[in-house]
This record gives C-alpha cells, sequence and structure tokens, in this order.
C-alpha cells in the first residue's frame, strides 16, 4: 500500500487494445490524456514543442516478428495526429533515446543501434518537420584487439560553430573502448561525445583532430549531456565511480573540453562536495537555469543506497563552472516525496517552469507496479504539489515533462492499456494537464 502521505490521482484505463490513437472524453478540449500506437507496444521517451504549438514525440515500437525500431509521432497543440513514422534498420533492434528542436526547424533523433551481441553504435537522425527522413549516421569505436566496442547513447545537443571545428550535433554516451592498463583494472567505460557536422558526418580524431573520448581514468565513466558555452568551451556532465575518499561509489561528474574535444580538467574536486560514500548517485536530467530565474545548472537524478533503494537526487550548480568543490550551491536528499525507503524511483526528469520553480517526473515503483510521478518544487527542491501518481492497473513509465508558455505542463511517457479484457499492452501517452498537475482547470 502506499504511503498516506502521497496525493494518488489515478488514471482509470478502461479502453480496449487497438491500434489506433485513443483519448478520454474530457469536459475540456485543453486538457487531456491521448494514446499513440500502432500493432504491437509503443513507448514514450521524449518530445519537442514547436513555435506553432505542435508536438513531435519520439519512442520505441516493437510489434510480433519485427525487431525494435524508433517511433516518432507529430500531433497538433490538441493531441490530434498528424503524421507517424517507424524508423530503423529492418534486421536490427534501434531504440530512441533523445529528441531536440534544430533552430532551422529539423526535427533530431539520437539513440542506439544494436549491431550484435555487446555492440551498439551511435544511432543520429535528422527529420523534416513533414516527417521526412533527411540524414542519418552510425558511429562506433573498436576495442584495442579491434572487435567492435558496446556504445550506449544518452542525448544529443545541437551546436553552433566553434573556434575550430564547424557547427553540427554532439552526441554524449558511453562507450567500452577504453585504453587497457594493467594498472586500471576499473576502467570498463569511458564517457563519449560523438562530434557530428550538420550533414551528419562524425568528426575523426585523424582527420579532423576531434577526441571523441575521455580515456585515461581508472573508472566508470558516463556523460549524459554536453553543453556548449562557447566557441572553445563545452561542459560535460554525467556520473563516474572514481576512488575518492576510499569509496568507488558513483558521483554526479562534470567535465571540460575544448571546441577540439581535448579534455581542460578531468572534475574532481567537485567529486568530493556531492552525495555520500557507499551509495551509488546516477545522474539522469540536466537543466541550463536561466538568467531571470538564478542562473545555473541543476541536476537531477537517483541516489541508490546499499540495500537497493532509490530515492530522488538534485544538486544546483553555479555558472560559469570553475570546476571546484565552491560550483555547488545547494544539494537536495532525499526530496520528501512520501515515498518510502524500500521505494525505487526511475527516469527522474527535472524541468524548469517560468516562474524559477521546478517540475519533476519520474518512475516510481511501489509494492505493486510501475507509475508515472509528478510534483513541483521551488527553487530550493522542496515540494509545493504532489506527488500526484499518474496511472492505472498496468506498469506506466515516465518519459518527460515541459511547460508550455499558458503555464499548463505536458507530460508524455508510457502507459499499459486494455488490461480489462487482456494482458494489456503498452501505448505512447501523451497529458495535457493544468498547472496544478491535474485535468481540468
Amino acid at each position: 500500500m502506499r504511503a498516506t502521505s502521497i496525493i494518488v490521482f489515478f488514471i482509470l484505463i478502461t479502453a480496449a487494445a487497438c491500434d489506433t490513437e485513443r483519448s478520454f472524453s474530457i469536459p475540456e478540449e485543453n486538457y487531456f490524456v491521448k494514446f499513440y500506437g500502432q500493432e504491437g507496444e509503443q513507448e514514450g521517451v521524449d518530445f519537442i514543442v514547436n513555435a506553432d504549438g505542435t508536438i513531435v514525440m519520439v519512442g520505441n515500437t516493437e510489434r510480433q516478428g519485427v525487431l525494435k525500431q524508433i517511433y516518432v509521432v507529430k500531433v497538433d497543440a490538441n493531441g490530434h495526429l498528424i503524421w507517424q513514422r517507424s524508423i530503423g534498420l529492418p534486421n536490427k533492434n534501434d531504440f530512441a533515446k533523445d529528441i531536440e528542436l534544430h533552430p532551422d526547424g529539423r526535427i533530431v533523433i539520437a539513440g542506439e543501434t544494436e549491431m550484435g551481441v555487446n555492440n551498439r553504435d551511435v544511432y543520429i537522425k535528422t527529420m523534416s518537420q513533414d516527417g521526412n527522413e533527411l540524414d542519418s549516421a552510425r558511429a562506433g569505436l573498436k576495442l584495442t584487439n579491434g572487435a567492435d566496442a558496446d556504445e550506449e547513447t544518452k542525448s544529443v545537443t545541437v551546436i553552433s560553430a566553434g573556434s575550430t571545428l564547424e557547427a553540427g550535433f554532439i552526441v554524449s554516451g558511453s562507450t567500452t573502448a577504453v585504453l587497457v592498463s594493467t594498472n586500471q583494472p576499473n576502467n570498463i567505460k569511458d564517457g563519449l561525445h560523438f562530434r557530428f557536422t550538420n550533414s551528419l558526418r562524425v568528426l575523426d580524431k585523424n582527420i579532423d583532430a576531434y577526441e571523441s573520448i575521455k580515456q585515461g581514468n581508472d573508472s566508470e565513466d558516463i556523460i549524459q549531456k554536453v553543453i556548449q558555452k562557447g566557441p572553445n568551451d563545452y561542459y560535460g556532465f554525467g556520473y563516474t565511480n572514481r576512488l575518492r575518499k576510499n569509496s568507488r561509489d558513483f558521483k554526479f561528474w562534470t567535465i571540460r573540453f575544448s571546441d577540439l574535444g581535448v579534455p581542460l580538467n578531468d572534475g574532481t574536486e567537485l567529486l568530493d562536495t556531492l552525495g555520500t560514500t557507499l551509495e551509488n548517485e546516477l545522474l539522469t536530467s540536466i537543466i541550463e537555469i536561466p538568467v531571470q530565474s538564478g542562473s545555473g545548472f541543476m541536476l537531477g537524478g537517483l541516489a541508490i543506497g546499499s540495500g537497493g533503494e532509490a530515492r530522488v537526487y538534485t544538486v544546483r550548480l553555479n555558472n560559469p563552472l570553475s570546476f571546484l568543490s565552491s560550483d555547488l550551491s545547494f544539494q537536495k536528499y532525499p526530496i520528501n516525496l512520501g515515498i518510502n525507503n524500500l521505494g525505487d524511483s526511475k527516469n527522474v526528469k527535472v524541468n524548469i517552469l517560468s516562474n524559477g520553480k521546478f517540475i519533476l517526473t519520474a518512475t516510481s515503483y511501489q509494492n505493486d507496479n510501475a507509475d508515472i510521478l509528478l510534483a513541483r518544487l521551488n527553487s530550493n527542491m522542496d515540494v509545493e504539489f504532489g506527488p500526484l501518481i499518474l496511472g492505472g492497473e498496468g506498469d506506466d513509465f515516465a518519459g518527460s515533462v515541459s511547460e508550455l508558455p499558458d503555464g499548463r505542463i505536458l507530460l508524455m511517457g508510457t502507459m499499459t492499456v486494455g488490461q480489462s479484457t487482456s494482458p494489456g499492452q503498452k501505448k505512447m501517452v501523451l497529458m495535457k494537464l493544468n498547472p496544478e498537475g491535474k485535468l481540468g482547470k
């Protein structure tokens, strides 16, 4: 049974499982819960909102006899379907991880292609607003023995021209293509930042002098997101289990590198001020706070204890970064979401509101099944409303959340529908809620 301090807001899912867009009949057209999918199962990962109010969502689709593909859906401001596409190789599994809007209107999608066992390649694609596929590329690295390495994608960043290299994209993640050394037995993964041109040519160290990965540390390193700060200044945000204070637990991690991808620091001093020892802190969300809201960076993720309990953990850093302990503005752990210590909150996403406050969503496991958790936090990361639990009888998973210009909340993810007559199917879901996270005024 859920803790009584949680405000429970269940969406009862009674629609039969079929392969068309679904919606609930509710009083206001401006507030809705709508489902998208074709044959099989679809999941929602992330979305962008265009200037005209239309929304493009990305996720994954899987149906019997067909490997997993990336699923892209465009809808109008009221959630009505404009077009949908399934993209990827016919004989490989493809996974979507992130979507961004290019200033020229292109849709930018980043993910992975499973080329073989322990062999994923970075995948990036651009599409037009009418759903036409433009450019695409896959890129991977090699181990020292010549075998294919395993690359995991976390996000894509649209970047302007640097001091040396042209404009394009940086895909962040990790790779197993590490330097092998007998003195570095813990060097399992290195943080990855592949750079692509606007036409999606991957930059090569030997040709373009771009260094794609952060090497040389006896640790497992993951870069969750890269933010460009200037023509020769890039910040990488991720997590690492580098040995600090006699502990190898994961900590939030920041690095800095040049336009050529060369590391300018390793961010080790800040590691000593973040989190606690013997507990893993895994970064899942990074936002740059605008000047009008106090500036800085808000980092959100999970703090996982020795017993496996996972709770929401947030850190606010100064902007610009000095990559010293003085960068820390505050850290909040645990945020009081009314979830017991054995609860397991995953997929934490934090976004900023126009009033300088924050909206948070996560997937929460509380004794029975997975549900979507939604809460609004003030500037000190204290809960102002919620957490609301959005879900039905089946497993439901949070994707991303954002505020619309009029203050309403747009949330997307995955919900299981049709369980009254069958085991149910997972479908991409889009919710437009009021500023308090509810369906209505």
